[in-house]
């Protein structure tokens, strides 16, 4: 299916799909080294050695009613197909970059996911930074503010 992301979701939040390490190597067979490293927003994040790199595998529970022959889902899935491709080929710096698996629909144990790998970045998220080190300075915002528009 090669997709990457649906974008912003338009009804409610979907749960964070139930997965091991074990679901991964079972759904995944070319991804080693498997360890779950947290969630963010909709996902469930794993780190895995995929094609000689490490990557990010996200995974995200679609809802039980996903119709994947509907028109208006079609319309979504193929905006994402293009989204990926955008992503395949953006080359700031400032931008996770997709890795070796697109966004493809998988189900396991009763669940329908999407999953795909993108860069591994280590270190803390921007709402940890937040939670400990507090607002950032002004400066860091102008920093981060300038690199946005230049992604």
């Amino acid at each position: 299916m090669n997709l990457v992301a649906l974008g912003p979701p338009t009804g409610p939040m979907p749960n964070l799909p139930n997965l091991a390490e074990q679901d991964v190597a079972q759904l995944v067979p070319q991804a080693t080294n498997v360890q779950r490293i947290g969630s963010g927003g909709q996902k469930l994040v794993f780190r895995a050695d995929l094609q000689g790199g490490t990557y990010a595998l996200k995974f995200a529970l679609l809802p039980d009613d996903f119709d994947s022959e509907d028109a208006q889902v079609v319309a979504v899935l193929a905006r994402a197909a293009r989204e990926v491709e955008i992503m395949r080929d953006c080359t700031s710096p400032y931008v996770v970059k997709l890795g070796p698996l697109g966004l493809d629909l998988i189900s396991i144990a009763g669940q329908k996911l999407l999953y795909f790998s993108e860069e591994l970045l280590q270190g803390p998220n921007l709402k940890t930074i937040l939670q400990t080190a507090g607002p950032l300075p002004g400066p860091e915002i102008l920093r981060q503010g300038v690199q946005m528009p230049s992604a």
